[in-house]
């Protein structure tokens, strides 16, 4: 199955695995394209909320769900932390991530307040109530209250 097939969320003994399951993380990846609409390249939601999914009896909360916002760049200090490698000499140098490893065992971990995304001249940060998209040089520029606004309809930048 390649990672652009879209996922229906599977029954637990639908999955193809067998005991025991060693450290295992499966992230799928949005990739471009125009069929998926990531192009010309935006930062609507189906395009760059990405499902991840860890699974490791045992160690990781079955089923659990979260919607605390991640990004790219905390998959290696989770996974580290996860694994317990976090203090390995390969991490000696600062990660721009933060671990959320605590919630995979059933733990709360703090909310944070923004995440970042880069793709080609396109920048966007994220709360948990708004998205700020930003073209450079020449826009166009986008900010939605994703609260009042969910499937980003107006872009309050254009609103006069």
């Amino acid at each position: 199955m390649g990672v652009d097939v879209e996922l229906e969320e599977p029954e637990t003994d639908e999955l193809p695995l067998e005991e025991p399951v060693p450290d295992v993380a499966v992230a799928t990846r949005n990739c471009g394209g125009v069929e998926n609409g990531s192009r010309p390249v935006n930062t609507r939601e189906p395009v760059v909320r990405i499902p991840l999914i860890f699974r490791q009896p045992g160690r990781v909360t079955a089923g659990a769900k979260s919607d605390l916002l991640v990004a790219n760049y905390d998959f290696l200090p989770t996974v580290l932390e996860h694994l317990g490698l976090a203090d390995d000499a390969l991490t000696k140098a600062p990660l721009p991530g933060k671990s959320f490893a605590p919630l995979l065992a059933g733990k709360r971990v703090p909310p944070r307040d923004a995440i970042f995304h880069e793709y080609e001249n396109t920048r966007m940060i994220r709360t948990d109530q708004f998205k700020l998209t930003s073209r450079w040089p020449n826009g166009p520029d986008e900010l939605y209250d994703l609260n009042s606004d969910p499937d980003e309809r107006t872009n309050l930048i254009a609103v006069e």
